[in-house]
């Protein structure tokens, strides 16, 4: 933001024309015997030189119309994340959005919220990190750990809790409930929750990774919340709540 040779105002929000304000070079101090009128002849006013005025590219592009203007950054980041899903499979890597998001100001939270109705995101912000695999799902596991590498009660409290916190099925609150901390023994035993939750071909967490919902149908078992199920909704348009959530608000 302090190198004259960039323009970085993170915390601002510009139209087009202003950009095109910002960017446009400075005139160069007037030289009366340099000034020149539109066909190349000096013209000299009162002593001093009239010089045309610069037009630059960016100013024929505001003309033209060609230069898109950005009022709402939020709407434009939440639906830039949705079209780089789309365009990778409906998979993407989170470190791809987290620097952007903060880049731009905006809370992880309120993107994920936006977002939710068409995205899963594993993320210790989102209402929901962990779901249960359906049986094709669980033979779909990348790396699952040893059926036998928990003990069976432990196997069977985590996956009962897992099921019985639905839609707030989250990583902390599981770790907590099952007193699985630093100091434990089912730590000392079986390593971090959380590395474990990931290899247990029955749940599915990945919190590297985000994915577009209808990439996961089949895959996972869709919780209910208030809302109804947490499943993908292709087909229905976004209802008012959720469109609103989707637009900058002092919240984001």
């Amino acid at each position: 933001a302090q190198l004259p040779e960039l323009f970085f105002e993170p915390r601002k929000v510009f139209t087009a024309a202003a950009v095109a304000k910002q960017l446009r070079p400075k005139k160069p101090a007037p030289q009366p015997d340099e000034a020149e009128d539109l066909d190349g002849i000096p013209v000299v006013v009162d002593g001093e030189a009239e010089q045309p005025p610069i037009v630059t590219e960016t100013d024929e592009a505001l003309a033209a119309g060609a230069v898109p203007r950005v009022a709402d950054p939020f709407a434009e980041l939440v639906a830039t994340i949705l079209g780089w899903l789309q365009q990778a499979g409906g998979i993407l890597s989170q470190d791809v959005v987290l620097p952007i998001i903060k880049a731009m100001g905006f809370r992880t939270r309120a993107v994920i919220t936006a977002l939710s109705r068409d995205i899963f995101w594993c993320h210790n912000e989102a209402e929901c990190e962990i779901l249960l695999r359906t049986p094709a799902g669980a033979a779909q596991h990348p790396k699952p750990l040893p059926s036998v590498y928990l003990h069976k009660q432990v196997h069977v409290d985590l996956l009962t809790q897992v099921r019985a916190m639905g839609s707030k099925a989250k990583a902390d609150k599981l770790a907590g409930y099952l007193g699985w901390n630093q100091k434990s023994e089912l730590r000392r035993v079986y390593g971090a929750c959380r590395i474990v939750l990931m290899g247990l071909r029955e749940l599915f967490f990945d919190p590297g990774r985000i994915y577009l919902k209808e990439v996961l149908d089949g895959i996972v078992e869709w919780p209910v919340s208030r809302e109804g199920r947490m499943g993908p909704k292709a087909g229905h348009a976004l209802t008012p709540e959720e469109e609103a959530l989707r637009h900058w608000s002092p919240a984001v």
